[in-house]
């Protein structure tokens, strides 16, 4: 697999031929540790929404019981169309 962003530009790619198990539409893809200037440098090209930010960690004895030991928690929501709207005025 070749995993990249949104964005038409090679600066886009995260990995290029990729070994990856079979993956489904609605699959995520985990790129741990993708740096700090994710959002510092985030660009309103195309008038594209900021994404989501999601905490992954082990699943604590207190949340839900899941199969797959893993918990995954949004700490920011994606940004709506109105907000960036509201960015342009």
């Amino acid at each position: 697999y070749d995993i990249a962003g949104p964005l038409c530009f090679a600066g886009d790619v995260i990995g290029r031929e990729v070994t990856l198990p079979t993956l489904d539409e609605g699959d995520w893809i985990v790129v741990h540790d993708c740096g700090a200037n994710t959002f510092a440098l985030w660009s309103r090209h195309c008038s594209r929404q900021a994404p989501p930010v999601f905490g992954i960690s082990k699943r604590s004895k207190l949340a839900e019981c899941s199969d797959d030991g893993v918990e995954v928690r949004v700490l920011k929501e994606r940004e709506s169309p109105e907000d960036v709207m509201e960015f342009w005025r």
